[in-house]
């Protein structure tokens, strides 16, 4: 049998992908887009154009969190960060307009997310966990 690694949730009558162990916050006032410090929190946002994704952030936190030191797990979560985004707006958006807009907006946070910058986030997090001796991206650039 294999085991699952992510379910489906229902969170305000959206539908989203996390990973199989993940419970969603109860408080509604939750804030987690962001690493918590430095500039990176002042600019990673919480909504897009009105709608608010911080649950998608909290999602994909999680995940980056519990994800084992491998690349492909650090694709796929960020695949999901941008399929639960779609969800919420599909769900939230009202003008089929704005829909798209918010749509196009968070496929550009997705390329971000899936960019060397937030690789490297991603590996600065295995590094703190001690799953890996050196961020492999500062090694590379060491090299250059």
């Amino acid at each position: 049998m294999k085991a699952t690694i992510v379910k489906t949730i229902d969170f305000k009558g959206v539908k989203l992908t996390a990973p199989a162990l993940y419970i969603p916050p109860e408080d509604d006032n939750f804030h987690c887009c962001g690493p918590g410090y430095g500039i990176k929190e002042l600019i990673i946002p919480e909504t897009i154009l009105g709608v608010r994704i911080t649950i998608a952030c909290h999602i994909h936190d999680y995940s980056w969190e519990i994800s084992p030191a491998d690349r492909r797990f650090y694709r796929m979560y960020n695949k999901i960060f941008y399929h639960n985004m779609k969800s919420i707006i599909a769900k939230k958006s009202n003008n089929c307009i704005m829909r798209k807009i918010r749509t196009f907006l968070a496929r550009k946070y997705y390329r971000l997310v899936s960019s060397r910058i937030g690789e490297y986030e991603f590996w600065e997090i295995k590094k703190r966990q001690g799953l890996i001796d050196e961020n492999p991206l500062a090694i590379q650039e060491d090299i250059l």
